[in-house]
């Protein structure tokens, strides 16, 4: 099967054991290199139509709800702002964004001085370009459903998924 995609690359992360997905963003610093999608591994996507060829500007995936404790953000003009877990009135963040060629260089730049900082290891990658570095991107929304993704965090959520 993975034949038949001679595009996609896999990047072994040996230290995700002791850090947070930042450092598997480390690992793949050389990829980002044209438009990329990154998207977390414990999701699957119920509507392919949320994939798409072509992305104009750096985007996420979210949707709306009243309130969540989960990851989220709101809009500001039609751009991601407030990025943090748990509020109100606000987008909840799927594990699947796009990043320009300019976006994929400046999260080449960003990437690196946060993972050197005390603690950096140990941090959620998605925080350095939607908090910690956000006047150097423009992220807009790409509204999805809710049940266009659905997220696998554990092996029996994976058996119950599996039985649907």
């Amino acid at each position: 099967m993975l034949a038949n995609y001679p595009f996609l690359k896999f990047v072994t992360n040996d230290d995700y054991v002791n850090c947070n997905n930042i450092s598997s963003m480390m690992k793949a610093l050389d990829r980002l290199d044209r438009g990329t999608y990154i998207c977390e591994a414990d999701l699957y996507v119920t509507n392919p139509a949320i994939i798409s060829k072509y992305q104009y500007d750096s985007n996420i995936l979210g949707y709306y709800c009243q309130e969540t404790t989960d990851w989220c953000f709101k809009l500001q003009a039609g751009y991601v702002t407030d990025y943090r877990q748990g509020n109100t009135d606000c987008y909840n963040e799927y594990g699947i964004s796009y990043w320009t060629k300019e976006d994929c260089a400046q999260l080449r730049r960003d990437l690196p001085t946060v993972y050197a900082q005390p603690e950096g290891s140990q941090q959620f990658w998605e925080l350095v370009p939607l908090k910690w570095c956000h006047e150097n991107y423009q992220v807009r929304l790409r509204e999805c459903q809710k049940e266009d993704i659905v997220e696998i965090d554990s092996y029996q959520e994976l058996l119950q998924f599996r039985q649907k």
